[in-house]
């Protein structure tokens, strides 16, 4: 995950934490599941949010871009969870309810059009 800190405006607080591209990867014995990126500024020539699903590889050996809304970290780990990886504690829903909570209340982007 590339962050930022940065200056933030009332009511946030002082600073806040931007995300500027993330890359992530679930994985299982080695095995990616799923890759999740977004890299505005990469080598890439796509620049949305997108999933890679390594099982739907394509003739060429690449996977192809499927695109999604912006994913925090937070829907990672769920997305992870959700995939057959094991949580290392049991109260991971609300940790991760908890940490989403001040990033939905002051993010500067909504994953669609209209969403609160």
């Amino acid at each position: 995950m590339h962050y930022e800190v940065i200056p933030a405006e009332e009511p946030a607080g002082e600073w806040r934490v931007t995300t500027r591209a993330y890359r992530y990867r679930i994985a299982r014995s080695g095995v990616d599941l799923v890759r999740i990126h977004w890299h505005p500024m990469g080598r890439s020539t796509y620049r949305d949010p997108h999933v890679h699903l390594p099982a739907l590889t394509m003739a060429e050996g690449e996977t192809a871009h499927l695109p999604v809304g912006r994913i925090t970290f937070e829907d990672a780990v769920e997305w992870a969870i959700g995939l057959g990886i094991k949580p290392a504690r049991s109260d991971w829903r609300s940790v991760l309810d908890r940490s989403r909570g001040p990033h939905v209340q002051h993010r500067s982007w909504h994953i669609s059009p209209g969403s609160a």
